[in-house]
């Protein structure tokens, strides 16, 4: 059953993708700077599309969430908006804090890239986990961040 539900789903992502493309371009104002009607939403709003229709990691095979976190940061791009991942960061984990992502207010500026950072440059609660934090493997040591 959840076969036919992320079949759906990735449709509908793909929807999404098409019909951002021709949002976007209704906020694009050229050199005069950004047009004042700059939509700060959650993706959740902007898309419309609840947090909850993205199911849980843990209902899914690894297929089916790589297939989901490929779909996502597509859309994402076609608004400009790059979530920033560790080299080799498990597909399991990008999905789940893209799915966070899903929730959270952004500004959504479509003439530049916006580029997402999860890392919070505290290596105790880093949402890589130690083994893919950046600023804790680094040779300067996450205060030079």
């Amino acid at each position: 059953m959840l076969d036919k539900y992320i079949e759906h789903l990735l449709n509908d992502l793909r929807i999404c993708a098409n019909q951002a493309r021709e949002q976007s371009v209704l906020y694009k104002v050229g050199e005069q700077g950004y047009h004042e009607s700059v939509p700060v939403v959650s993706l959740s709003e902007y898309f419309d599309m609840q947090t909850d229709a993205l199911p849980p990691v843990e209902q899914m095979s690894r297929v089916q969430i790589r297939a989901i976190v490929l779909h996502l940061m597509l859309l994402l791009h076609t608004i400009n908006v790059y979530p920033q991942f560790p080299t080799g960061f498990p597909f399991s984990k990008r999905y789940t804090l893209l799915r966070q992502l899903w929730a959270m207010p952004l500004l959504l500026r479509f003439d530049e890239k916006q580029p997402i950072d999860f890392c919070s440059m505290d290596t105790t609660g880093c949402p890589y986990g130690s083994e893919f934090c950046y600023c804790a493997n680094s040779k300067y040591g996450a205060e030079d961040f």
